[in-house]
C-alpha cells in the first residue's frame, strides 16, 4: 500500500483536481463526480478497504486505478 498523497498523485492522473485539506482530509473534486475525501495521516498507509471505497467512488474499476497506480507509483 502506500501513504494518501500517492493515492492523490493517481486520482489527479485521472482528471480529479484537488480542492482544499481540511484537517487530516485532502479534498478532491471532479465535474459530474461526488467530492472524494482522502484521509491522511503522516507517515501511515491508506487501508485497503478506504482505498476500494474511494476507488469506487470515483467511478473507476479496481483495474482501472490499478493500472493508473502503476504509472505513477
Amino acid at each position: 500500500m502506500a501513504t494518501c498523497h500517492v493515492h492523490r498523485k493517481v486520482f489527479e492522473a485521472l482528471g480529479w483536481t484537488y480542492n482544499r485539506t481540511t484537517g487530516s482530509h485532502i479534498i478532491l473534486t471532479r465535474r459530474g463526480h461526488k467530492t472524494l475525501s482522502l484521509v491522511c495521516h503522516a507517515g501511515k498507509n491508506m487501508s485497503r478497504g478506504t482505498l476500494r471505497q474511494l476507488v469506487r467512488a470515483a467511478g473507476l474499476t479496481d483495474d482501472e486505478y490499478l493500472k493508473a497506480f502503476n504509472k505513477h507509483k
